[in-house]
């Protein structure tokens, strides 16, 4: 951080955030120039790092890294949240062929050296914690880059969520909200009862039986979930239909939608399930017959 300023002898124009406990070593402009000139060969990374971060100014986007620690907290007591975080890990591993250390609790000698230790075998890190472990709930957020929070649905659970959890919050921390439900609840409701009492900044509705639903939550929290944007257009945008059709036939899966304006309504298409396999049987009897009947 700060690389370009102390080259150019300037002020640093950028303000860095840690989302989590990190150590920080500050080297002075005269300590700098000694390095340099003892270990000319440093310069080489340094020249790297400087041209990697101007094309990405240049193209106007910023860098965006995957979480490496995610905490993974219990919600509701009837989480088994050990067992989640062993089948996502399970699913990460032979979907996206990473690697992930699951860590179940709290165990003697546990340490930031420790984590650094097994951040350099994984490529992911699973911090598990029960609903009530305050403590250990506490080291792991302040260990981890984003907090998952897994609840089982229920009509009255939403009722019962204590937000001591949250306490374990830092600024510029994400928060993702998992709902577990069984196969049998085809439409999520209650939602909103959820999201008062959690300011999540993502949320996800998961059926626990189905396979699809751990892919793509794999996907989601490793930074490898697939988007579709759907523009308007009037008319010109049932060209959308065939475009979701096409990656149906192709296996490529939706893990976010969104659209503007006839692309908004399009958005639902998907939804439909297999069945409907990107036809827009569903979608044309709803916009075509019922609004412009013949």
């Amino acid at each position: 951080m700060g690389e370009l300023s102390i080259l150019a002898g300037e002020t640093r124009s950028a303000t860095v955030v840690a989302l989590r406990d990190s150590q920080l070593l500050r080297i002075e402009r005269k300590q700098f120039d000694a390095l340099i000139k003892k270990y000319p060969a440093i310069a080489i990374p340094m020249s790297r790092i400087l041209a990697e971060r101007l094309r990405q100014a240049n193209a106007n986007r910023s860098l965006r890294l995957r979480p490496k620690v995610l905490t993974f907290i219990a919600a509701s007591p009837d989480v088994d949240i050990i067992e989640i975080a062993k089948r996502l890990a399970d699913t990460v591993t032979k979907d996206c062929g990473e690697s992930v250390f699951v860590q179940e609790g709290k165990t003697v000698g546990w340490s930031s050296a420790k984590l650094n230790e097994l951040e350099n075998q994984y490529d992911l890190i699973f911090l598990c914690c029960q609903l009530g472990e305050t403590d250990w709930m506490r080291a792991c957020a302040r260990q981890s880059e984003r907090i998952c929070l897994v609840i089982e649905f229920d009509e009255q659970s939403s009722n019962e969520i204590s937000r001591g959890f949250l306490e374990v919050q830092h600024d510029h921390q994400m928060i993702d909200l998992f709902i577990l439900h069984d196969e049998s609840d085809v439409c999520p409701r209650s939602t909103q009862n959820y999201l008062d009492k959690i300011d999540a900044n993502r949320h996800f509705h998961i059926r626990k039986s189905l396979d699809k639903e751990w892919q793509r939550w794999g996907r989601v929290i490793n930074g490898r979930g697939v988007g579709l944007v759907l523009s308007g257009g009037g008319a010109r945008a049932y060209a959308h239909i065939g475009v979701i059709r096409a990656l149906v036939e192709a296996k490529i899966p939706i893990d976010f939608i969104a659209g503007s304006s006839m692309g908004w309504h399009h958005r639902s298409l998907p939804s439909h399930g297999p069945n409907d396999g990107g036809n827009g049987a569903k979608h044309q009897k709803m916009f075509c017959r019922n609004q412009y009947p013949v």
